[in-house]
């Protein structure tokens, strides 16, 4: 019975998406996430889950992203398709190909899927600075029919405040739990 009560839970949490895999690579994660708030962060989106032009799409997604992160709100602004890149930028892989996620910042990915029959949406993000990852993750969501359901914004401001969150226990010298960020 307690296995099915946390499957039951499981199935709840994952009407909103879920966060399969994130992943802290550079150390001063805090010092990062402080710059990024409050900015204009160019966004790179690959990929289009949806019926809607790719335009359409990208505007929805960096709309429910805006303010999703710790700090002063971030307002996610198109980010340009080819290089050069800005040096802090994140990158949102829709549906595309499998790839490790200190990949997404060198630049080599070229794009992501269209839309799945069950309105499955599978993500690819991180925060870049540079060609390496501050912070990534790898999530999805299903039954999305509409870029405007309230549970794909739920989902995509999941991912900004995992992509900004400023506690990486591993800038801590003995890896305590950094105090939460009020």
């Amino acid at each position: 019975m307690t296995a099915a009560l946390a499957f039951a839970g499981l199935a709840g949490c994952a009407q909103n998406g879920v966060i399969y895999n994130s992943q802290k690579y550079l150390s001063g994660t805090m010092l990062y996430v402080n710059h990024a708030a409050g900015s204009l962060m160019p966004t790179v989106i690959r990929g289009n889950p949806s019926s809607l032009p790719k335009a359409d799409f990208d505007q929805i997604v960096r709309d429910h992203m805006k303010g999703a992160n710790f700090g002063a709100p971030i307002t996610f602004v198109p980010g340009p398709d080819n290089p050069p890149f800005p040096d802090q930028r994140v990158v949102l892989i829709f549906n595309g190909p499998i790839v490790g996620q200190k990949d997404l910042c060198l630049n080599s990915i070229s794009g992501g899927g269209g839309p799945a029959q069950d309105g499955r949406i599978e993500l690819v993000a991180a925060f870049c600075s540079g060609d390496r990852p501050v912070s990534a993750l790898e999530g999805g969501i299903g039954g999305i029919t509409d870029p405007n359901d309230p549970r794909l914004r739920s989902f995509l401001r999941m991912v900004g405040t995992t992509l900004f969150n400023p506690n990486n226990p591993d800038d801590r010298p003995d890896n305590s739990p950094e105090p939460p960020v009020p």
